[in-house]
């Protein structure tokens, strides 16, 4: 029940609570002495007696006295029903000595939007919680996929490189061959080969394929297998790439294809037969002078079906070196955009010491594209293959 006798100035004095709910109560007797319109809206039902623990019955009296005793707060929360809408309503008990009779004071304060910002916080913390692990997860799925990746494009290199004769003995003292591969990447679409095809005849080929990676890799591989098995006794040049252009332009959804050098060279003699399908035209030279070999043949093979391609003759002298590359040594690129270019590889070529070895002639152009790169990474493959003819001119 509310007091008739509680004094003005103590009501005046309890408008600070304005924006909340509050109550008074005798401290003696815990009865209702005070309540304002708020605190009674949201606790209309509980006051059918006067008692504070008859009120609210979810409250420990005990632990209440004696907080209360000792000039300590008090609090609990509530859930109530408030306009068809769930509601957390705070209570807190103080008391106050301020009269002549002593009070307690119980303000209601809705916290229901503080609640809901907590669970709201608390579900996006748990959320992000589970997209860090999930992420965690994803990471360390990529990484172990990459891992794997990796090694599997190691054991590609590696059987890749494994295709290419790097310690091919020609088994005849009349020549001297020397070769080099850089692929850009684990896995490249530059190759080269040598294999006789008759007790003095010896073919040579550097191809390039169109784009990098696993799928070149692949193309790469099935040019130099259809080249070298088209390549038999007797065959001329032309028939060759004829042949293995038809074979690598059908079902080529993919539409790659690869420039080549192809040559068959005759130990006895020093002439090289050769076509020249799209490639870098390959130098020849010597102690004074520097050639290259003009004229294409074709175009890069798997582009048109049914091409006819061509042939050349020369004869390499005694002593004279030929010098097949790939683009990736006169396109290489350094940090300006500057091309390496022919011209500087054939400057280099000319003012070196010509009596260097085919393994050192190779070494010393990739070194001399490396320091012209620079920093910048390695753009293309890097294939160079020199032969060397030491067999008198007839």
């Amino acid at each position: 029940m509310e007091s008739d006798n509680l004094a003005n100035d103590f009501i005046i004095k309890l408008h600070k609570y304005s924006d909340d709910g509050f109550a008074l109560y005798d401290f003696k007797i815990f009865q209702l002495v005070y309540k304002n319109k708020l605190f009674e809206s949201w606790f209309s039902n509980n006051f059918q007696k006067n008692k504070l623990n008859e009120h609210f019955t979810s409250i420990d009296m005990d632990r209440l006295e004696n907080r209360l005793a000792k000039n300590r707060p008090y609090s609990i929360s509530l859930e109530i029903l408030y306009k068809n809408r769930k509601n957390v309503i705070k209570l807190s008990f103080s008391t106050i000595d301020d009269f002549d009779q002593k009070m307690i004071l119980v303000k209601a304060s809705n916290i229901t939007k503080e609640i809901e910002m907590e669970h709201m916080i608390d579900s996006y913390a748990t959320l992000a919680e589970k997209n860090r692990k999930e992420l965690e997860r994803a990471n360390q799925s990529i990484k172990e996929k990459n891992k794997r990746m990796s090694e599997e494009l190691e054991i590609a290199r590696k059987v890749q490189l494994g295709m290419l004769p790097f310690n091919f003995n020609p088994l005849n003292d009349n020549i001297e061959i020397a070769a080099f591969l850089k692929p850009a990447k684990e896995v490249g679409g530059d190759f080269f080969d040598i294999f006789y095809v008759a007790e003095n005849k010896l073919c040579i080929c550097l191809g390039d394929v169109s784009d990098k990676g696993a799928g070149p890799a692949l193309f790469m591989a099935a040019t130099k297998t259809i080249l070298k098995s088209n390549s038999v006794t007797n065959t001329p040049v032309a028939t060759i790439v004829s042949r293995a252009n038809n074979e690598l332009s059908k079902n080529n959804d993919r539409c790659m294809f690869a420039t080549l050098f192809i040559g068959i060279f005759n130990l006895e003699n020093g002439e090289l037969e050769y076509s020249n399908c799209g490639h870098c035209r390959p130098i020849l030279f010597d102690e004074d002078n520097l050639v290259t070999l003009e004229g294409m043949n074709g175009p890069p093979l798997g582009i048109v079906e049914d091409f006819s391609y061509t042939s050349q003759k020369i004869k390499i002298k005694k002593s004279q070196s030929l010098l097949v590359y790939s683009d990736g040594v006169s396109e290489a690129i350094n940090a300006n955009d500057e091309l390496y270019g022919e011209d500087k590889l054939e400057k280099l070529i000319l003012d070196c010491d010509k009596n260097k070895s085919g393994e050192q002639m190779v070494n010393l152009i990739f070194e001399s594209v490396n320091q012209f790169e620079g920093e910048t990474s390695q753009s293309d493959d890097i294939t160079l293959l020199t032969i060397k003819y030491f067999g008198e001119d007839k």
